[in-house]
């Protein structure tokens, strides 16, 4: 009984001690193997484009497989790349992606020192530290360790369809924005179907929600007569974000109280369409969408069948505009190369080759030194935006060029913008030198008048389209109407110069739509005016 006694302190204390010891390895151990193994990917947001199956994460080293639309026209190329890495916090993880069937090639990745980019909220981008490809494999990191456990990571600065949104309803308050004449109050010209609309899910099988398409008009409003037209777009094209950073550098100098932005304003009546393909920038697409991913979004803008976003934005400008427009400008984005030149900017002269054409480029040369100007080389057919806009079918453009901008190395917003408000001065030197308007006469003095009285609407009647629902475009830019019944559009109209038509009414049950609104001058009298002329 003593002995044992004397035994159990001393073994009991030595058991515990090494349960102490293990469980302190464990405790060591287990947060650094937790943070290797902890990294995860996610596309599952606004822009976000990644193979998140494909990709593999060992360590800190993390193996990336692009998001590839397999159909599209280009088969199995990707550009795009925008994902999520969680779980990243006091790590340098290394980065590779497999770029061996880039659409832009290996060279997109190294010119002029590309790197990609990092976010911990989405709104303020750094790049990252180092960027090399070795064989098919492009490798980026950080020489420092990331500080938070999230961070988002882009082939370059991403502008989503919320950043779209956003920036429309910025400058709505504007006297100088107004609603077009298809669009509404918040400036939507239209909506895409979406899933609910359409049945179709992204790549992933993801639910698309239906997006918005903006459009509106900026013009001097005290500023009456005849004006210029010009017309801008960007978003064509998915995977390419630099070119709505540069048109939003366009409209916000626009907007200002820069001389050249004023003069402009009181020139020209300048229509918007700042994100022409919003659900193949939301599901990550580079050319194309959710809706059409076998189909180059800028290869069908001459038969848009199947494509609710190109007929509803189509049906728009030219209700917007009224055709024969002076400029239309697709602001498109290029990954680097030097086929671009060293300021990374290129002007493609595609479908117009005239007098307005060249001083458009000269000018916007002058500005952008490095710009290179690829003539008219580059084309694919009737069904690129520019080649409809200069059509008889579409609007009729004058002057319709694509400007391409780089995704350019270490360069923030901001440089963007000014390449945009570059391209609106170069846009005014080529207005100036235009030849002047006639001067009002017949259809316009007509019009100056009318309007001068400050009226609640006009309907002009001379819209071009068929059938029920058609817009009956409001040439106030309020309160647009839509035709009912069997109203026959295209006849002869009123005046004997212009190029405005009239509709044609049965008398039995055609008509104009206006929806209920409130005149802010309304008074108990009131007139109501039209010019007609009857089939007997």
């Amino acid at each position: 009984m003593i002995r044992k006694k004397k035994l159990l302190p001393a073994r009991v204390p030595a058991v515990r001690l090494s349960l102490i010891f293990a469980a302190l390895a464990i405790a060591i151990a287990t947060p650094t193997s937790a943070a290797w193994a902890g990294i995860t990917l996610s596309q599952d947001f606004d822009s976000g484009s990644l193979n998140v199956a494909g990709s593999t994460v060992a360590g800190t080293t993390v193996n990336l497989q692009p998001k590839r639309i397999s159909s599209m026209e280009w088969t199995g190329n990707h550009w795009w790349v925008s994902f999520q890495a969680t779980g990243v916090s006091g790590l340098t993880p290394q980065f590779n992606l497999d770029i061996s069937d880039s659409f832009q090639s290996t060279a997109s990745y190294t010119y002029n020192g590309l790197r990609f980019v990092y976010s911990y909220d989405q709104v303020n981008w750094s790049f990252f530290n180092n960027g090399s490809t070795a064989g098919s494999t492009y490798s980026f990191s950080n020489n420092a360790a990331f500080t938070q456990n999230s961070v988002w990571i882009a082939y370059g600065l991403p502008y989503t369809t919320a950043m779209a949104g956003a920036h429309t309803a910025s400058i709505a308050s504007s006297p100088y924005v107004l609603p077009t004449a298809s669009g509404s109050a918040a400036l939507v010209v239209g909506q895409t179907l979406g899933t609910g609309g359409g049945g179709y899910t992204d790549n992933i099988g993801r639910i698309v929600p239906a997006q918005n398409l903006y459009g509106y008009h900026i013009t001097d409003p005290a500023v009456t007569g005849v004006k210029e037209k010009i017309v801008l777009i960007a978003g064509n094209h998915s995977g390419e974000t630099t070119g709505n950073y540069v048109l939003q550098g366009a409209v916000d100098f626009l907007l200002g109280a820069d001389p050249d932005a004023v003069a402009l304003r009181k020139r020209a009546d300048i229509y918007v369409y700042p994100m022409t393909d919003p659900e193949g920038r939301w599901a990550g697409y580079y050319r194309s969408d959710p809706q059409n991913p076998a189909k180059n979004h800028n290869r069908y803008w001459d038969n848009t069948t199947g494509f609710s976003d190109l007929t509803a934005l189509e049906t728009a400008m030219k209700a917007d505009t009224g055709g024969n427009i002076d400029y239309f400008i697709d602001f498109h984005s290029f990954g680097a190369s030097s086929g671009l030149g060293p300021a990374g900017v290129a002007y493609y002269d595609n479908f117009t080759a005239n007098a307005g054409t060249t001083t458009l480029m000269n000018a916007a040369k002058s500005l952008e030194p490095g710009l290179a100007d690829l003539g008219t080389a580059y084309g694919d057919g009737p069904g690129l935006s520019n080649a409809w806009a200069a059509s008889t079918s579409g609007l009729g453009a004058r002057v319709s060029v694509c400007f391409e901008t780089s995704f350019l190395a270490n360069q923030q917003a901001g440089r963007y913008y000014t390449i945009g408000s570059n391209y609106v001065r170069s846009l005014l030197t080529a207005v100036n030198a235009d030849p002047p308007p006639p001067a009002p006469r017949g259809e316009q003095t007509f019009l100056t008048r009318v309007h001068s009285a400050g009226p609640a609407m006009h309907l002009r009647l001379g819209d071009a389209g068929s059938g029920s629902g058609t817009v009956a475009a409001d040439a106030t830019a309020h309160h647009a109407g839509a035709y009912r019944g069997g109203v026959t559009l295209g006849h002869s109209g009123a005046f004997n110069v212009g190029a405005d038509t009239a509709a044609h009414f049965d008398g039995v049950n055609d008509y104009v739509e206006v929806p209920d609104f409130t005149y802010a001058n309304a008074q108990k009298e009131f007139t109501l005016a039209f010019w007609f002329s009857t089939d007997d």
